[in-house]
């Protein structure tokens, strides 16, 4: 077995377990500009802080970011606070609320607003 033969199998081993472990996030800036972030189902909201300013900033300064926010069908707001709560129960608490973005045969994928106060990109 060659080395790339390897890789792609772990590869592909490490995506299958995505959904059993992660959240997919669409990360959209108020722009149109997007982008995949995934965490686990156990880390904070704290977390997703972090890593979207690490994404986008590279230095996991959650005060680069003016907000993240999910929208609701009719576009109410619904604002991630920065605070130790799982995201797993974020989820599970707003569930009626924040819908996946793509059909059912794709892994979920919630669509998470990201304000960093430009209005281009």
């Amino acid at each position: 077995m060659n080395d790339m033969f390897r890789y792609q199998n772990k590869l592909n081993e490490y995506i299958n377990e995505i959904p059993n472990q992660m959240i997919i996030f669409q990360i959209t800036k108020l722009c149109g500009y997007n982008t995949f972030v995934f965490l686990y189902k156990n880390e904070t909201l704290n977390d997703i802080f972090s890593r979207v300013s690490h994404h986008f900033y590279g230095n996991g300064n959650a005060t680069d970011i003016k907000e993240l926010f999910f929208k609701e069908n009719n576009g109410d707001k619904i604002s991630i606070t920065n605070t130790n709560t799982t995201i797993r129960n974020f989820i599970q608490t707003n569930i009626h609320s924040i819908k996946p973005i793509y059909n059912m045969t794709a892994p979920v994928v919630y669509k998470l607003y990201f304000d960093d106060g430009h209005t281009h990109c």
